[in-house]
């Protein structure tokens, strides 16, 4: 090579790394800054949990801090909407969940609907379980549901328009009697209320009555088949009760993202869901993983949509 071609090549080489270094090709790179996932629940919660873990192993796949930031109320509605509101740019996640992404729109007044969402991943599949005390009088479903027709039990639900409070309302309906709601926030304030001897019973997530120890007793699990965890304990249709509560989280961006970026995202994630340290830590608190593409989520949230549909209408009639 000759010395004119080495001094161009050598010049080439500077005006590429130039351009590289640019603001405009920093730019076009993604990401290059902090993510953040709004979880729109409470500090410690199931979701919470997840959010956390997924977020720590996918830093070391895209790059980048990942960082949680709770936004509890108002039926997730301000997180969402703080999640929709912010540039549609792939730096601002939302935690979403089967079926409140479908139910609530469909319960009040939203600016939003789940059209303005992008499912990332599905991550996670968790059971909805009816718990009593260890000293109740009740020992199956059964039981439980003879004496809710001889009076008024108090039943403790994370928030009103939930997936515990709605699983409730569809046993309600098909036992042909009502329960006295106490909200609590969260399934793990559910489950604080009932062991405190607050309520009677308490419709909870199955990861947060795990991790409140001894002192639960599980009557029913609201899936088409019973939980790996708890294997012993029927399913309500098993009882004859075709009321479902399952659990599917996901994680979510604004749907007017780049298709580059929302790749971008759902391969880094799907890789994180893959990964050994993300399975053990979800083994070790119960939580049961299901990883779904994008558009295995999009069909969840439909199928969600029309169940709850139903139970919906029957409430607001």
């Amino acid at each position: 090579m000759t010395m004119k071609a080495q001094l161009t090549k050598f010049i080439c080489l500077i005006v590429a790394g130039l351009l590289l270094a640019s603001p405009l090709a920093a730019a076009q790179q993604f990401p290059n800054k902090p993510i953040e996932i709004i979880v729109p629940w409470a500090a410690g919660g199931n979701a919470d949990q997840q959010a956390r873990i997924l977020a720590n192993v996918s830093e070391g796949i895209l790059g980048v801090p990942i960082f949680v930031r709770n936004q509890p109320g108002g039926g997730t509605v301000p997180g969402v909407m703080e999640a929709i509101s912010a540039p549609a740019d792939g730096y601002t996640l939302i935690w979403t969940a089967i079926p409140s992404v479908a139910t609530v729109p469909a319960l009040r007044e939203t600016p939003f609907s789940r059209e303005d969402l992008y499912p990332l991943a599905n991550v996670s599949e968790n059971t909805l379980v009816l718990y009593v005390r260890d000293d109740s009088e009740w020992y199956t479903l059964e039981h439980f549901t003879d004496a809710a027709q001889g009076r008024s039990l108090n039943m403790a639900v994370n928030a009103i328009g939930a997936l515990p409070h709605l699983a409730a309302v569809g046993l309600a309906q098909e036992v042909g009697t009502n329960f006295n709601f106490v909200t609590e926030g969260s399934s793990a304030g559910a489950v604080v209320s009932l062991l405190g001897g607050h309520v009677d019973a308490a419709l909870a997530h199955e990861p947060q009555a795990y991790s409140h120890g001894e002192g639960l007793r599980a009557l029913a699990v609201f899936e088409p088949e019973r939980s790996r965890y708890l294997p012993l304990v029927p399913t309500a249709e098993e009882y004859g009760y075709a009321v479902y509560g399952y659990v599917r989280d996901s994680i979510s961006v604004n749907a007017d993202a780049p298709d580059d970026v929302k790749q971008t995202l759902a391969e880094a994630f799907a890789q994180a869901m893959q990964s050994d340290e993300l399975t053990n830590q979800f083994l070790s608190r119960r939580i049961k993983k299901l990883y779904l593409s994008p558009e295995d989520t999009l069909s969840l949230w439909d199928e969600a949509g029309e169940s709850y549909q139903q139970i919906i209408d029957q409430l607001q009639q």
